[in-house]
């Protein structure tokens, strides 16, 4: 019988290439006989490609729901005839475990990898024998000619009939560098080569190091952001506070990393467990790595933004870093306000928490569970609470930065906006020889409007961009370079509602603080104005200067680039957008750069 790319197995398709070819150019020649390129055309000619397209219509509309078929098996002799089904299906069931038989060196071929990558083979031998039979001997192109090798070395007694009787089947997972092997059970160690991860291995060590890097990393920033003592200039009770918290947090996450280092070692050396290798694309490990290292850094993300926000108040407070705005009435009603609304805080902070985490994880995995390609009960309860764990921290760090964003715009809506009128400017002039001193505090107390607006927004800006910081990570750790992760569309839909919101606050948070920047201009220009005015030569001198200094508080309310009025270069919406496409083109030079040199 032919098969479905139209040939019968064993025959050279030279003499049916001139018959049946449409086009007889050397570019189609050089496709190899449309092996890449397969068209499911209509039901004629030799070809049968309209019967994998019939097969993947069939397999859409079996009883079970499609999200139920967890895995495929492919069963045949002709490989060309598994790869075009596994072209042909990779893509309509990207969650899926393709499974065959007979192990075959076209498996990895670099034009099939995109479709063979996770494969899961049963093979009675592998490519090769152990080294005592082998020899010096080239690896094999499939199993059946290393079947042929074994027989002719049993006919000449080189191999032990006994040897043989209870041979078990050889399973391997196509990976990056080729053919992974998994076999459970290796009774014939002197026939088939043993699996060498079972003890501690270059792969290990590479491990192992990735680990400790990771920790040295993170102890690395708790030191570089550490508060020093002079750090809260107020509050001295804050310095020792912090201080105790980062030293925890060095030592916990030291804890965790050598934990779970020890937990996928001792995975790794199960027969059942998952391997440890960073290369092959068919490890677990390396995710979860970088899911527990982006919990701890979103942990750490989130004490930093709590640390930032205690130095704003504490500055607030004693003016260090605010021109001398100590004590004065806008700091003073913001500390109201922050001391009325805390406890709501905290309770939003946490009930925004637990819904984010619950919604988002039950409309991840129950509306369309991906796949979670974990071998052991070990490794996929670890998988589950690195990521439990580390998604809900990614989501603490993103309610407790929308909340404190979403009330510092309550802020400026319910008490500052009120005092910013141009209609205040009126008939200033006319009063500016009796009420001197109280158009100055006025025009002050626009400055320090405006100057609380800036400092607040930049400490708003800055840990604006951290949740996405975490994003990038997110991102990183599910391409597929790694492991056979897929992108369902409940993980990008919970993932791009994530970014919505926080997007959404800071730019409601930007527009508004620009917004009263425009009206404090505006004001500030009213009263030059009114200054400007010949009233005659009687307090000529005085306006000269009242405008003068007018004209200096609009410059350098112009001027100042910081916070919500900093420059595109330097927003940090910008930034924080530009952040996880940073984390897509950077798996995406993996990739490419992994292809390129191997």
């Amino acid at each position: 019988m032919r098969g479905i790319d139209g040939f019968v197995p064993g025959v050279n398709p030279e003499k049916y290439r001139e018959k049946y070819s449409a086009e007889n150019s050397p570019e189609n020649i050089a496709k190899d006989f449309n092996y890449f390129q397969p068209k499911f055309e209509q039901p004629i000619g030799p070809d049968q490609y309209d019967y994998i397209r019939r097969i993947t219509d069939q397999l859409k509309d079996v009883p079970c729901k499609r999200k139920d078929i967890r895995a495929i098996g492919i069963l045949g002799k002709d490989v060309y005839d598994k790869l075009l089904i596994l072209r042909a299906l990779r893509e309509e069931f990207p969650n899926v475990i393709f499974f065959t038989t007979d192990i075959d060196a076209r498996y990895w071929h670099h034009t099939e990898l995109q479709y063979t990558r996770g494969l899961v083979v049963a093979s009675s031998y592998g490519l090769q024998l152990c080294h005592i039979y082998q020899g010096d001997i080239l690896q094999f192109r499939s199993s059946y000619q290393t079947s042929l090798f074994t027989a002719t070395l049993l006919a000449l007694d080189i191999i032990d009939k006994a040897k043989l009787e209870n041979n078990t089947p050889r399973i391997y997972e196509i990976g990056w560098r080729g053919p992974y092997d998994l076999t459970s059970q290796n009774p014939h160690k002197h026939i088939h080569t043993e699996r060498n991860y079972l003890k501690w291995n270059t792969q290990t060590s590479y491990f192992f190091f990735l680990v400790i890097l990771s920790w040295v990393v993170l102890y690395l920033l708790t030191c570089y952001t550490s508060p020093k003592k002079a750090y809260f200039n107020n509050d001295k009770k804050l310095y020792p506070c912090f201080k105790k918290i980062w030293n925890m947090f060095r030592l916990v996450s030291g804890i965790f990393f050598v934990v779970f280092f020890c937990v996928a070692l001792i995975s790794s050396s199960s027969v059942t467990g998952e391997p440890i290798t960073l290369l092959d694309g068919i490890s677990i490990w390396p995710t979860n790595l970088m899911r527990l290292f982006c919990g701890f850094l979103s942990l750490y993300l989130f004490i930093l933004s709590i640390q930032h926000i205690k130095r704003f108040h504490d500055d607030c407070s004693n003016g260090y870093h605010y021109v001398s705005i100590c004590k004065n009435a806008i700091c003073k009603k913001w500390h109201e306000f922050h001391k009325r609304k805390r406890e709501k805080r905290k309770y939003l902070i946490g009930i925004g928490c637990l819904l984010h985490t619950f919604t988002s994880f039950g409309y991840m995995f129950y509306i369309n569970s991906p796949l979670i390609p974990t071998r052991g009960n070990l490794c996929f309860l670890t998988d589950k609470v690195i990521l439990c764990g580390g998604f809900s921290i990614m989501s603490l760090l993103t309610c407790y930065i929308v909340i404190d964003t979403y009330y510092f715009w309550r802020f400026m809506q319910d008490e500052l906006l009120n005092q910013i009128y141009p209609s205040q400017s009126q008939g200033i002039a006319q009063q500016t020889n009796n009420n001197n001193k109280s158009e100055a505090k006025d025009i002050i107390k626009l400055m320090h409007i405006f100057i609380f607006i800036a400092k607040k927004t930049e400490v708003s800006g800055k840990i604006t961009t951290y949740p996405f910081i975490a994003l990038f990570l997110v991102i990183l750790s599910r391409n597929s370079f790694f492991e056979n992760l897929t992108w369902t569309l409940p993980i990008s839909i919970v993932i791009g509602l994530t970014v919505i919101i926080i997007l959404f606050s800071a730019i409601l948070l930007f527009y508004t603080a620009k917004d009263l920047r425009h009206r404090i201009i505006h004001s500030l220009n009213d009263k030059l104005l009114e200054f400007k005015k010949p009233l005659g030569y009687k307090g000529k001198t005085k306006r000269k200067e009242a405008a003068a200094f007018l004209e200096f508080c609009i410059q350098y309310i112009e001027n100042l680039k910081i916070g919500a009025f900093a420059p595109l270069s330097h927003n940090s919406i910008f930034i924080s957008l530009l952040t996880p496409f940073g984390g897509i083109g950077t798996a995406s030079l993996i990739q490419y750069l992994f292809h390129r040199f191997s």
